[in-house]
């Protein structure tokens, strides 16, 4: 990441603005990805980390069928959370709904206002963002303009 991309990241989440990576990957390349991408301090950018997301059902799904569950760094296992209390930051979070993104957002921001979103699938971000959710969306997809003209009734 170039470093005026960082030094954004770091102005928002220093005024207030939570800032959550949601992603389809797993956690172990996740972790490569960005660690190479941003460094050894990835995740100093990041309030929440979403793994293994398995868009677009994150968004379509019904939140009760789509638990989150937490990544237990130490002993690479998976643990089990029960309430939106039990989030911290830092955390890294697997599978899960967008609803529970959103109520924590809200609980926690230190500005109240309305979630941004940033997606690069137009499919598993893009569509599902935009019919499920109530968030603003920004679009960085190369292959959008090719998507609109195949499936233009999909639109």
């Amino acid at each position: 990441a170039s470093p005026k991309l960082k030094d954004r990241l770091k102005e928002l989440r220093d005024s207030g603005i939570k800032l959550v990576l949601i992603t389809a990957s797993h956690v172990d390349y996740t972790e490569m990805l960005m660690e190479y991408s941003y460094g050894p301090d990835w995740r100093d950018y990041f309030d929440l980390v979403c793994c293994r997301a398995r868009k677009p059902g994150f968004f379509t799904s019904s939140p009760e069928s789509r638990p989150f569950f937490q990544w237990n760094e130490k002993n690479e296992s998976v643990d089990s959370i029960e309430t939106i209390l039990e989030l911290k930051s830092k955390d890294t979070l697997l599978e899960g709904h967008w609803t529970f993104v959103d109520k924590w957002i809200k609980c926690n921001a230190g500005k109240p206002g309305q979630v941004a979103y940033v997606g690069d699938s137009f499919k598993s971000d893009i569509i599902s963002t935009k019919l499920f959710t109530s968030w603003d969306l920004f679009a960085i997809v190369w292959e959008g303009k090719k998507y609109l003209k195949d499936n233009s009734s999909e639109v």
